[in-house]
This record gives structure tokens, sequence and C-alpha cells, in this order.
């Protein structure tokens, strides 16, 4: 009887070196993966902080300090030639 006893303890060392094995495995896997996927959102994280919060299509004029208007484009006001 003590060696059945000692062959079913052996058998669950076994078990449990082999569950620890795949635990790891499956650990590592999800630590990469977090990895992966931090660096990712990280990249788009810099690449949408580098960018200006709103597009110019056009610009109009901007006040002086006499009141009034440049324009950049370099048309003048009058439109005779």
């Amino acid at each position: 009887m003590g060696s059945r006893f000692f062959s079913r303890s052996e058998t669950l060392s076994r078990t449990r070196e082999r569950d620890a094995e795949i635990t790891s495995i499956f650990s590592g896997a999800t630590l990469f993966a977090i990895g992966v996927i931090g660096e990712y959102l990280a990249r788009v994280f810099v690449a949408v902080t580098t960018q200006p919060p709103y597009l110019v299509r056009s610009v109009v004029g901007d006040g002086d300090a006499d009141g009034t208007e440049s324009h950049r484009s370099g048309a003048s006001d009058d439109p005779t030639p």
C-alpha cells in the first residue's frame, strides 16, 4: 500500500509540474501580447499628440493694432487693377 501512495504522489507531482509549465507559457504569451498592445497604443498616442488640435483651411486676415486687416495672400482690398 505504501508504494501505491508513493506512485500517486509522484503522478500528482508530475501533473503539477506540467500545469506550472503550461501556466508559465500562457503567462509569458499574455505578457508579450500586452507589451505589443502597449507599444501600439504608445505610438498612436505620440502620433495624435504631435498633430495640431485643429486644421486651418484658410486664413482670411488677422487684425492689426490699428484696426486694419492684413491679408496673407498679398491681395489688396481694392478690386480695381
